[in-house]
């Protein structure tokens, strides 16, 4: 094998060991067979077997995936102009997400879109008996970044966030001889998360964690007779993911 055959051969194993794929692995070949010589020494075999055997092997470094999450959601509605006015409760949230995940030695970086729907809020203001506030069409969708590390070969933590958008319909429960209930318009804001939790590998496919997020929407006020208003929640959250759930039909 020729000093410039032994560097080509280098720099391919070099590429493949960084992100290596089955295709990566035929196309390859394929363009190496010719340059090895007829009279190869039993080194250069030995060589060329170790290439296709870590193309052949390694794992691709980018994988598609879907995620469903669950779990529910300590929340705060929170009148920035008086504290007095602000009010606590509990909502549940469910959702999804769509994303890419980039293998790395010690466990993998993932990045998605997410979207979470969360249950009807409602509960009382303590310094004004018989009235309550409420939320409807609570939501978000997110652009999040989680870094997984894995502690053992199937169990691991993880950490990271997200930015994106929420918004919800504020509301207003009153007693007689007010209306029953008084809607604003709804609204959208800025919003963002952060959080971590326990990852634990069911197959090399499928996943499941749980963890903590804070998940947080911007002041927004709605119309000129609303006060500011801001919502944030504390989330539990359990997720299934599923890598490449669409493989079978790519075949």
């Amino acid at each position: 094998m020729t000093t410039f055959n032994r560097l080509h051969l280098f720099l391919t194993v070099l590429v493949g060991t960084c992100c290596g794929t089955t295709n990566a692995a035929e196309h390859t070949s394929a363009n190496l067979e010719p340059v090895q010589p007829a009279l190869a020494t039993n080194l250069d075999s030995d060589i060329w077997r170790e290439v296709r055997s870590t193309f052949t092997e390694q794992p691709s470094c980018r994988r598609f995936y879907a995620s469903a999450l669950i779990g529910p959601s300590f929340a705060s509605l929170n009148d920035t102009a008086n504290s007095a006015l602000s009010t606590d409760g509990s909502v549940f949230a469910a959702g999804g997400a769509l994303g890419v995940a980039l293998e790395r030695g010690n466990g993998r970086l993932r990045f998605e879109v997410e979207g979470v729907g969360r249950s009807n809020y409602i509960s009382p203001i303590e310094s004004l008996p018989g009235f309550s506030q409420l939320t409807t069409n609570n939501w978000s969708v997110m652009g999040n970044a989680w870094r997984d590390l894995m502690i053992t070969e199937r169990a691991g933590i993880y950490g990271g966030g997200g930015i994106g958008a929420g918004g919800y319909m504020l509301g207003q429960k009153n007693p007689p001889p007010f209306d029953p209930l008084e809607y604003v318009p709804a609204k959208a804001a800025f919003a963002w998360q952060a959080g971590g939790g326990l990852i634990y590998e069911l197959t090399d496919n499928i996943t499941f964690d749980v963890g903590y997020r804070f998940f947080q929407i911007g002041v927004m006020q709605q119309t000129s007779l609303v006060a500011p208003n801001q919502f944030q929640s504390s989330e539990v959250m359990f997720t299934a993911r599923v890598f490449e759930p669409f493989s079978r039909w790519r075949r």
